[in-house]
């Protein structure tokens, strides 16, 4: 039995349009493994109060960070990565994205969080590539 939705194998699939970004598979952070500048952008976006920076142990826990690498897909090669806030209990979802150890996206995009952690980077590279930030 097959896994694919419509049982054709892979090789009758064509990838006629090679361009634009992937990412990695999404990671799981704890707040401390976030850099400190992001952690800033994604606190405050989700309307933490208190000094954002300062947010390490208290009340983040109605939170969960993720992070994912992205890559060119016509010279594969690494450009930058997402990092995305979700708030579960209010369906609420924030990301940024950097390149280069800069943030390229400074003020975070803030989406609905439909329920899955993959369809969260999905919605939120087609935020940054609509904006101009991914291709």
């Amino acid at each position: 039995m097959s896994n694919l939705p419509n049982d054709k194998s892979c090789e009758d699939e064509l990838y006629d349009d090679l361009t634009g970004t992937y990412w990695t598979p999404p990671e799981a952070l704890n707040i401390d493994q976030i850099h400190p500048d992001i952690r800033a952008v994604l606190v405050e976006a989700l309307r933490r109060r208190g000094p954002a920076l300062l947010v390490t142990t208290e009340g983040h826990e109605n939170f969960e960070f993720y992070a994912a690498g992205t890559v060119d897909m016509a010279s594969c090669i690494p450009v930058g990565g997402f990092t995305i806030a979700i708030d579960r209990q209010n369906n609420h979802a924030c990301g940024v994205c950097h390149c280069d150890g800069e943030l390229g996206l400074t003020t975070p995009m803030k989406f609905a969080f439909r329920g899955d952690i993959d369809l969260a980077f999905a919605d939120f590279y087609s935020l940054a590539r609509d904006e101009g930030y991914v291709s």
